[in-house]
């Protein structure tokens, strides 16, 4: 697929070191080339709720994580473990397990930002349960967990959460997860390929406001360019600047 150059994020905060970031429900515009400070914006259109982000670099598949979990292993005890290291500030064990390394947060001088970090990616997902994530979509290089899409009744919005997974050379490692994607319409989330991105996304049709950069990809093609990687979750590994 031809890689879009970002993704529209729900989100209230955004906290970052090296090119990691959480966020919360709000909305805002948010790159996966790397974000550089805080950022605040109302909520007006779909998104994702946090992003494990991409350090700045050329466009390139970002290096997987020495992780010794098996790529057989249950994604959601992978999921998890990866909590548990964020909530014990254990950025070694947490390295373990997802597919972007924050070897920045091994420098005892970043530990009190990075726990900061692990606290607000431990806050970010900690509410989400294994009983809601009734779909599993995945074959032999890659897993997405999701809910279904559901209406919140106290604001109408229609919300959706995911979990994606990486299995790269006999490991299964945490990618990216959102916790509360969101549209104001039901149909907006309509998603007929199963690849975790939306046909509106796919189509660069949310992207004509946010980002006029968007390139399309095909929303009833899971893989678009055939490479093996899901347009979803080729996005969230490569690394794209312009």
């Amino acid at each position: 697929m031809n890689t879009k150059n970002s993704l529209i994020a729900a989100a209230a905060l955004v906290i970052v070191l090296g090119g990691y970031a959480v966020q919360s429900r709000k909305q805002v515009s948010m790159p996966i080339a790397p974000i550089v400070e805080n950022t605040e914006g109302a909520r007006t259109a779909t998104g994702t709720a946090l992003l494990l982000s991409a350090s700045s670099a050329p466009a390139q598949i970002v290096q997987k994580s020495p992780s010794a979990v098996p790529a057989s292993a249950d994604p959601w005890a992978v999921f998890q473990k990866t909590l548990g290291y964020a909530q014990s500030h254990s950025i070694e064990k947490f390295n373990t397990s997802t597919y972007k390394q924050f070897n920045e947060c091994l420098n005892p001088e970043k530990k009190k930002e990075c726990d900061a970090i692990l606290d607000s990616f431990a806050a970010a997902l900690a509410g989400l349960k294994k009983s809601d994530f009734t779909n599993r979509w995945e074959d032999a290089k890659q897993v997405i967990l999701a809910t279904k899409v559901a209406k919140d009744p106290a604001d109408g919005i229609f919300t959706q959460s995911f979990i994606f997974f990486i299995r790269d050379g006999g490991a299964l490692t945490l990618l990216n997860a959102y916790s509360g994607k969101w549209w104001k319409e039901e149909r907006e989330a309509q998603d007929s390929d199963k690849d975790g991105l939306t046909d509106e996304e796919e189509l660069c049709h949310t992207a004509k406001v946010f980002n006029t950069e968007c390139e399309k990809s095909d929303p009833n093609k899971r893989d678009t360019d055939g490479d093996g990687w899901w347009d979803s979750v080729q996005i969230l590994m490569t690394k794209r600047q312009k």
